[in-house]
């Protein structure tokens, strides 16, 4: 009985360390799309591999749930073409403000 309660208490452990690992990696990119002439650019789609977000009025977005890394985001305003830029995220929240000129 006390091994059971013991290997119990072992994998509680093991599986708090876990997600508390699994959360800690998780971090955030947030910004804002703008024209070349730093006009707010709204309803533009923010894309980092299967994550996508839309820009608010003020062409703000949070992107949740990242890993810090490389990433190649593209940025696609309504009617105007897909454009890529490389960014770096790190393990804490990044801003990153995006000019673009279509």
């Amino acid at each position: 009985m006390h091994r059971k309660f013991l290997l119990f208490i072992v994998l509680v452990l093991a599986s708090f360390n876990w997600m508390m690992s699994a959360y800690a990696q998780a971090t955030r990119l947030q910004g804002t799309v703008a024209s070349a002439t730093g006009q707010p650019i709204a309803g533009a789609s923010v894309i980092i591999g299967s994550y996508s977000v839309v820009t608010d009025p003020s062409g703000h977005f949070v992107l949740d749930n990242l890993r810090a890394g490389q990433y190649s985001v593209t940025i696609i305003p309504i009617g105007k073409r897909p454009r890529t830029f490389p960014v770096a995220v790190s393990a804490t929240p990044t801003n990153h403000d995006f000019k673009v000129d279509w």
